[in-house]
């Protein structure tokens, strides 16, 4: 794959093109697509997504050979080298993708050796956002073709579960590649680079996932479900293969907003097939209301990065509006075009500096 790419499906074809210009949208639910809409509302990984996503994500992994110190007793061979950074976006995640490009745009102006977007794979069912992502941050992208209930609003405990299995089932690919993890959700604020973050976080021998820690009072589960590195091992495997099999039985009494989270925990606390789960220091990743509390001793602007876990109980305005009330939201409007939005550095700035 090109890097600043698109990679997508058509009739049992891999395209390296603007989907779009191939009329791909009108096909989605040809019968001789390769990807079938199933009942879950999100697409099944089949053998063409697995070929598609072991082409892209080998060829990131190769990308900046001197990511990690070999010498570390962390790698044994080439392939513990090799880490990528996984995000998904729907059209009803765009604008939080929107703010995190701008985010990571600003940063990486700043910087003398910027490496953030090439080791990025975005994996849209948008089928406007990897043309429109690529042309203006040339950073790779996978689009997923998918029908209009996947890019909605998640608003119910059922989908919320169904979007996870999906995003469990693509990061399960990838790892199967034994290529290294870093998952986050565009809902993230990056302060720095977190290359050096990383690459400090695998002098962690027994590690098999590193995970964020929830850092909420009063909340019963001790980590959060992003942002996670996973490393390529047997046991991080399995861990994902459970989870997922734990999250497909879920009847749906037993369905609530935190259950990912909470089979995340279960899973770590039972070390699953000996699955070792470490946490990123606080200093380092803090969660929104955290780093913001006059009860932490965290200095902000010390993070690498800031999560944000909403409920889904909240829509997406209501996310923008408590980003913007944090000086967390790099978006200004077009007064030209109301459906336009323009990436403000200066908002960058006040953030990272």
């Amino acid at each position: 794959m090109i890097q600043g790419s698109e990679l997508c499906m058509e009739e049992d074809k891999l395209n390296i093109k603007n989907c779009k210009h191939n009329n791909h949208d009108r096909n989605i639910f040809n019968k001789n697509n390769i990807i079938k809409i199933q009942n879950n509302i999100y697409p099944t990984i089949n053998t063409n997504i697995q070929f598609l996503l072991q082409s892209v994500s080998n060829e990131l992994a190769n990308i900046d050979e001197e990511f990690y110190d070999i010498s570390s007793t962390k790698f044994i061979n080439e392939n513990d080298k090799k880490i990528i950074y996984v995000t998904f976006a729907t059209t009803s995640t765009k604008m939080f993708l929107k703010n995190w490009l701008c985010n990571i745009y600003g940063l990486e102006n700043g910087l003398t050796n910027a490496t953030i977007f090439r080791k990025v794979l975005l994996i849209s069912l948008d089928s406007d956002l990897c043309q429109e992502v690529i042309n203006e941050y040339k950073l790779s992208c996978l689009y997923i073709p998918a029908g209009k209930e996947s890019n909605k609003e998640i608003k119910t405990n059922d989908i919320l579960r169904k979007w996870n299995i999906f995003v469990v089932d693509i990061l399960k690919t990838i790892l199967d590649q034994d290529i290294n993890i870093f998952y986050f959700d565009t809902k993230n604020i990056w302060l720095k680079d977190p290359k050096m973050l990383l690459k400090n976080t695998t002098l962690i021998d027994d590690a098999d996932i590193v995970l964020s820690n929830k850092d909420i009072i009063d909340h019963p589960y001790h980590f959060s479900s992003n942002p996670l590195l996973i490393y390529a091992t047997k046991a991080s495997k399995r861990f994902l293969a459970k989870l997922n099999f734990n999250l497909k039985i879920l009847k749906n009494e037993e369905l609530s907003t935190n259950i990912y989270i909470e089979l995340i925990n279960e899973l770590c606390e039972i070390m699953y097939y000996g699955t070792v789960c470490r946490e990123f220091s606080r200093n380092d990743i803090c969660d929104m209301n955290y780093c913001n509390s006059s009860k932490s001793n965290n200095n902000k602007m010390n993070q690498t990065i800031i999560f944000n876990d909403f409920n889904i109980l909240l829509n997406n305005s209501q996310k923008y509006t408590i980003m913007k009330r944090r000086n967390l939201w790099f978006l200004k409007p077009d007064y030209l075009n109301e459906n336009i939005t323009q990436c403000s550095l200066t908002k960058v700035k006040k953030v990272i500096e």
